[in-house]
């Protein structure tokens, strides 16, 4: 007895139930893992959300890890739009989960590893919006751990040279405060800074696969960070209702704060359309 799969092809067609790309992707390999020998996981024509899936289960071409499910969505469009194979993988903004994320998509040996979202500004330079393309990371211990040359290049020629090159810090709390913002750019030399990018870069290295970094800034130099702001929303971008207590003294702060990451997330649309340019291309 052979066993076909097209739960996750035909429950998208149900009114009201929609499956999310990343769930597509694990179930359909947790499917495979069971030993299912057909599985209809999408239907390609019907959209770049599908085509996204057909080509991360068709095989890796480019790995990213970002923060949110909205960077990872971003991603999938522009991969989709573009027949790229991508395999993305968010951590929430959790620590915890860059190791795993990290290892999953190391395992299926990538051409090249990707960190993907927003950042800090550190140079009063940048303004939120602000598309970065660093040169290199500064890890915590001060290490300078370069970017790949030749898709950095790829990328800002399909970005058209919009993008900002200097150097990106890698911290392993967020830095908030605009007195440590100067403390660290004067240590590092950083334009940017952000949680995930010096872990991807270290992973990279060990494995001898091309890296690069692309970041939108979120919150410039000056601007200070509530805590409540971190706690705030939550893995899927989503209000934590239950901090919006908490945040009422702090509510024109955050308002402005939502601008600006408005204005980051803009940004990250076209980042990631240079991306898989500059992959489809090669």
């Amino acid at each position: 007895m052979l066993l076909s799969d097209v739960a996750l092809r035909e429950g998208d067609q149900l009114p009201g139930r929609e499956y999310a790309a990343e769930a597509k992707v694990e179930c359909a390999r947790a499917l495979d893992d069971l030993g299912v020998p057909f599985v209809q996981p999408a239907f390609p024509a019907s959209g770049e959300k599908d085509r996204s899936v057909v080509a991360e289960l068709a095989g890796t071409t480019d790995a990213a890890v970002v923060g949110l499910a909205s960077e990872a969505a971003i991603l999938r469009r522009a991969a989709g739009a573009h027949g790229v194979a991508l395999t993305v993988r968010a951590t929430g903004g959790r620590s915890a989960e860059l190791s795993p994320a990290l290892d999953a998509l190391l395992a299926s040996a990538p051409d090249v590893l990707v960190s993907f979202g927003l950042a800090g500004a550190l140079s009063g330079a940048l303004a939120p919006g602000d598309a970065l393309c660093p040169e290199a990371v500064i890890a915590p211990g001060g290490d300078r751990l370069a970017v790949d040359r030749a898709w950095q290049t790829a990328v800002a020629d399909a970005a058209g040279g919009h993008l900002v090159s200097g150097d990106i810090a890698g911290v392993d709390s967020p830095v908030t405060q605009p007195a440590a913002k100067v403390a660290l750019a004067s240590r590092t030399g950083a334009a940017g800074v952000d949680m995930e990018s010096h872990a991807v870069a270290a992973r990279a290295a060990g494995a001898a696969i091309p890296m690069l970094v692309l970041r939108a800034v979120a919150d410039g130099a000056g601007r200070a960070v509530p805590t409540v702001a971190l706690h705030l929303l939550d893995a899927d971008g989503r209000i934590r209702w239950r901090a919006l207590p908490r945040a009422v003294p702090h509510i024109r702060t955050l308002l402005a704060l939502k601008r600006e990451s408005a204005r980051a997330h803009a940004s990250l649309h076209p980042l990631a359309d240079a991306l898989m340019r500059a992959a489809a291309a090669r």
